[in-house]
């Protein structure tokens, strides 16, 4: 899944927020493995649903809604980093279809694979 922003917003990225979403046929740390493997730098989103993490289980909170979407980012988000030193080459890698490194796209059914696929 890939970020949104404001049609008035001007955006200077200092990475790419990307989410794999929980019926994608591959997990979150196969694609980062295979990120880093060819030389492009991953980095976990911090907290995701915060109210997750030890040093916050005993605060006074309030949440609004069932925070869903926050335990969604915290299990599948992650960051590559853009920067003026990303080549072509490091785009090649970017664009590669998953099927050649997620076992489980190869051997996923056809309305499936479509998650494999970058668009």
């Amino acid at each position: 899944m890939l970020p949104t922003w404001h049609p008035k917003a001007d955006p200077s990225w200092f990475a790419l927020p990307l989410l794999v979403r929980p019926e994608a046929p591959f997990m979150r740390h196969e694609l980062t493995r295979f990120l880093e493997i060819n030389r492009v730098q991953t980095r976990l989103i911090f907290a995701g649903n915060i109210l997750r993490q030890p040093a916050y289980a005993d605060i006074e909170h309030r949440a609004v809604g069932d925070l869903s979407v926050s335990d969604q980012i915290m299990r599948g988000g992650f960051f590559v980093g853009v920067y003026p030193a990303v080549s072509y080459t490091h785009l090649d890698v970017y664009k590669r279809q998953p099927p050649a490194w997620a076992p489980r796209c190869r051997e996923a059914p056809p309305t499936a694979k479509r998650s494999c696929a970058w668009r």
